[in-house]
């Protein structure tokens, strides 16, 4: 409805383009490129020097948000996984849809890959489904949540990051991940985490790694290291995980 989009698109907003473009160097910078993306200049000559474009990750936000609540099962959601996967065919990724059902709803994971054959699999992640309630909001505890943080923020990241990753650099196969049905858990007898579960049951690759880029556009930005993840990927372990 109108007057739901255009909170949406308020909503939007306060990730102001400023702070976006910060945020989007840092995560790349530090969590991407640093963490998992190695390389060495040695192996290709002189490296080719990619261009991050924090407005245009902003705009891929933007974009998220026009189309409403991204709840699964529901015609926004739809629009945005084709929206995603538009964005990475143009980038020239390959993309591959999965389907599946649950309790009712169509879930669709997109999948991108390129590098295919090169290395070992290295996954990025985000979902771009919304929670079809903001629970935690004691003042309107069964409106949409718009979802311009939870959700928008980490798909932008991994769109803008298609487009700039200099693959010859990288001596991986990547694939971006973008999950569906991740965030209504514990509504009407849903689940978490649906689409990216079920990702994880029908591979048939051991990656060799996966980083969640989730929630990384908010006004006030805090990254915590995450306590279940893989401690040897903790920049203070003594074991040096080097993936190059």
């Amino acid at each position: 409805m109108p007057c739901e989009k255009e909170a949406a698109r308020g909503v939007a907003r306060t990730v102001t383009s400023r702070r976006f473009r910060y945020l989007i160097v840092f995560v790349v910078v530090a969590v991407v490129l640093g963490s998992v993306l190695l390389w060495r200049p040695s192996d290709f000559g002189q490296p080719v020097k990619a261009t991050f474009d924090g407005e245009r990750a902003y705009r891929d936000v933007l974009a998220q948000m026009e189309f409403g609540p991204r709840i699964t099962g529901t015609e926004g959601n739809r629009e945005a996984a084709d929206y995603i996967a538009e964005q990475l065919r143009q980038a020239g990724w390959s993309v591959e849809f999965q389907d599946l059902m649950y309790r009712g709803a169509q879930v669709r994971n997109v999948i991108g890959r390129a590098n295919t054959g090169k290395g070992s699999i290295i996954i990025l992640g985000a979902h771009y489904d919304t929670r079809r309630w903001a629970d935690q909001d004691p003042a309107h505890p069964r409106d949409p949540v718009p979802g311009a943080n939870d959700g928008t923020s980490g798909v932008a990241v991994l769109l803008e990051l298609a487009r700039a990753l200099n693959l010859r650099q990288v001596r991986h196969e990547i694939w971006l991940a973008f999950f569906d049905a991740e965030d209504d858990g514990g509504i009407d007898g849903w689940d978490w985490i649906v689409g990216s579960t079920y990702m994880a049951q029908s591979l048939t690759v051991q990656p060799e790694a996966m980083i969640l880029v989730d929630m990384v556009g908010d006004a006030d930005q805090q990254i915590y290291f995450d306590g279940n993840s893989d401690r040897t990927l903790h920049p203070t372990s003594s074991h040096k995980y080097d993936m190059r």
